[in-house]
């Protein structure tokens, strides 16, 4: 009997969250009448409860009567362990689902900014390509970060690859970063030509090439992505 109450109490736990000890109380079923995952773990922790006291149970009584557990808490235990495997299985499947829908939420923030992106786009185009045409044109050499100055050859024909581009620190947005990007654009390493970047940048900016190369900065770091999407640069 005793093995019995304990089933239908734990049972009760897990489907509605009636009396049982404070520590195990939740809050109500869903709308819908489903288990909530509040339910379901606090049901877990009561289950995982109610095993260690049989165990305790039983040992005590062996210990103290030599004989072992009796059928009915034997299968008492078999009951409450299979709740518990269910009610990991569903956690599980709550887990699985709240992943794909971050994932879906991710992709859709993603597609937005993207289309934001584009509107901004069509309106800056003239502009992005005044200021990167240089990066935009085919070629084989790309921005060396071993060098931080000269591009190094490639045995691919295309753009630059906005990868070398970072790892060169050309979109850092700092003085260096400016610098960086005006050897990307117009070291003669560069088998693209210069375009409208300036010529002969030495270690150090002068007031024009700033005045140059911070825009085509700017623009180059918030249509970075777009850039590759379009073909205008190399991943």
């Amino acid at each position: 009997m005793k093995a019995t109450c304990i089933l239908v109490v734990v049972t009760c736990c897990l489907a509605v969250g009636v009396s049982r000890p404070a520590e195990c109380q939740s809050p109500a079923a869903g709308s819908d009448g489903s288990l909530t995952e509040y339910q379901l773990k606090r049901g877990l922790a009561f289950s995982d409860f109610i095993l260690s006291k049989q165990a305790s149970n039983t040992a005590s009584s062996k210990s103290s009567s030599g004989i072992g557990a009796s059928a009915v808490d034997v299968e008492s235990q078999k009951k409450v362990a299979a709740i518990r495997g269910e009610t990991e299985r569903m956690l599980a499947e709550i887990k699985k689902f709240e992943d794909e829908i971050k994932a879906f939420e991710v992709k859709v923030a993603e597609q937005e900014e993207m289309a934001k992106l584009a509107i901004d786009f069509a309106k800056d185009e003239p502009q992005v390509r005044h200021y990167l045409s240089a990066l935009f044109a085919d070629g084989y050499s790309q921005p060396d970060p071993a060098t931080r100055s000269a591009h190094k050859q490639t045995a691919v024909f295309g753009p630059v690859s906005l990868i070398a581009l970072k790892e060169f620190s050309a979109l850092e947005p700092s003085e260096r970063g400016l610098l960086r990007l005006g050897h990307a654009g117009s070291d003669p390493t560069n088998d693209r030509g210069r375009q409208a970047f300036p010529k002969n940048i030495g270690g150090s900016l002068d007031r024009s090439e700033t005045e140059f190369l911070y825009p085509a900065q700017r623009l180059l770091i918030k249509y970075q992505k777009l850039l590759v999407m379009k073909g205008l640069l190399a991943p």
